[in-house]
């Protein structure tokens, strides 16, 4: 479900007309549908298309850090690169144009370099003859013993190299925190809508989204978890909470946006 249908559902479960929404938040009515619709182009490029749906969200009683999640999603940003975000809000003609005159300066310092070093050589060979070319014959016969020396040297190396399997015993305590958190006891929650439709978000302790949609009339969705879930239910009293199988009755009223935290160690 994307978040322009996710932004109407908000809206219609608040009972809140366009106008309504607008008025509230001083956002266009035209900017308010279009987002609704998934269009941007009306709301001036992307990232005040995130501060629209902030804004709108918090007058909606939603959650604002989900609906950008979505967006970010469909949006796909962590896949484009920084000159096509900055083009979004026209910030990168000037520096296109910069990055061009560089490139020509580097361009014609490379060809004077590249003449240098073709000419440089020529001339001192030219003055110089040839008496250079006697004194390189008898260096070949320096790396000769060079390389002979080093040979009995590479024998010490194979005690070093046996010297490191005696400290693996130390990789044995980085196991140790790994039973922690075994320790921790799981917890079932599951969440059904017993008389209406509502919408409904579940993130972890790290923000992550694990669901969000609609859960319709007789769904039913389920989570096992080792750590506490932060829950959005946009219609309270037409979801009923069972935690560990035990009934754990509805959340508020009909209507009502509630934000609850399920899972171990939280109390119901």
């Amino acid at each position: 479900m994307t978040v322009g249908l996710l932004l109407r559902q908000a809206r219609e479960s608040a009972g809140l007309s366009v106008d309504e929404v607008a008025a509230r938040t001083r956002i266009r009515p035209r900017v308010i549908l279009d987002l609704e619709a998934g269009n941007l182009e009306s709301s001036g490029g992307i990232a005040y298309a995130r501060g629209h749906i902030r804004s709108i969200a918090k007058v909606l009683n939603a959650d604002p850090e989900v609906l950008v999640a979505q967006f970010n999603q469909e949006a796909d940003l962590g896949s484009r690169s920084m000159s096509d975000l900055l083009a979004d809000n026209s910030a990168t003609a000037r520096h296109l144009d910069s990055s061009k005159i560089s490139y020509k300066k580097l361009s014609i310092a490379a060809i004077v370099l590249i003449a240098l070093l073709i000419i440089i050589p020529a001339v001192s060979s030219f003055f110089h003859g040839t008496p250079k070319m006697s004194k390189p014959t008898p260096k070949p016969s320096a790396s000769a013993h060079a390389i002979t020396a080093p040979t009995p040297a590479s024998t010490p190396a194979a005690p070093v190299a046996s010297a490191t399997p005696s400290s693996s015993p130390a990789t044995s305590p980085a196991t140790t925190p790994t039973t922690s958190v075994s320790t921790i006891p799981a917890s079932t929650v599951s969440f059904k809508a017993v008389n209406a439709n509502s919408w409904f978000s579940v993130t972890d302790s790290n923000g992550t989204v694990l669901w969000h949609g609609t859960l319709y009339k007789g769904a039913t969705e389920s989570f096992n978890v080792t750590a506490p879930i932060d829950v959005t239910i946009g219609n309270a009293g037409a979801v009923d909470v069972t935690i560990n199988g035990k009934d754990d009755g509805v959340s508020g009223t009909i209507g009502q946006v509630v934000h609850i935290q399920y899972g171990p160690g939280v109390k119901s």
